[in-house]
């Protein structure tokens, strides 16, 4: 299962939180501890001299119902005991914990790492985007600009095309003009030098 890259960082942990930590640290320690004094206990309890009234007379024992189950020199090395298999399971335990802990603080700096590569890759693939829009955009811009003197050139090339027409139409108008005065003239001509030779 991986982590969500967009998940929001763990917060501080919580009482609760410490609490359980606490207590799957413990847990091994208290309940060795435990086996370990309830297993002296046995022994003592079963390997015991009876307490016998010529024994209890010479003070090597106590009658009482209490002192049948426990004494305090058995006792105290019972909880010895019990101390000595808790130290060296907590001892274990804590290395182990330790251990664990520092692989989630490794793993977790590694996903921390991992998130921050992803967010400069994020920068950067934006930036590019970015960059190659603004690229986009300059291009659109520059054809525009340059579609715009295409038909601005084209307009100028029609006016003057169209000009040369009108200067054409009217030079041939004015050729048309004058060569119908010529010819006017010459047939005005023509019969004023035909009458003369009529009346003769």
């Amino acid at each position: 299962m991986t982590a969500d890259p967009n998940r929001a960082p763990d917060a501080a942990p919580t009482r609760w939180q410490r609490f359980r930590d606490a207590t799957a640290l413990w847990r091994l320690p208290a309940l060795s501890g435990a086996a370990g004094s309830a297993f002296a206990w046995l022994i003592w309890y079963y390997s015991k001299v009876p307490c016998l009234a010529e024994r209890a007379a010479e003070g090597f024992c106590n009658p009482g119902l209490l002192a049948n189950f426990i004494t305090l020199p058995a006792l105290t090395s019972i909880l010895g005991i019990g101390a000595g298999f808790a130290t060296l399971a907590g001892g274990y335990n804590y290395a182990m914990f330790s251990k664990a802990m520092k692989r989630a603080d490794d793993a977790e700096s590694r996903l921390q790492y991992e998130r921050q590569l992803r967010d400069e890759e994020r920068e950067q693939e934006k930036a590019e985007r970015q960059q190659e829009k603004a690229e986009r955009e300059q291009e659109k811009a520059e054809r525009q600009r340059m579609q715009e003197r295409y038909e601005q050139r084209i307009d100028e090339i029609l006016s003057a095309f169209a000009e040369e027409r009108r200067q054409s139409a009217a030079f041939q108008q004015a050729m048309t003009d004058a060569v119908t005065r010529i010819l006017e003239q010459r047939q005005n001509g023509d019969a004023r030098n035909a009458d003369p030779a009529e009346s003769q």
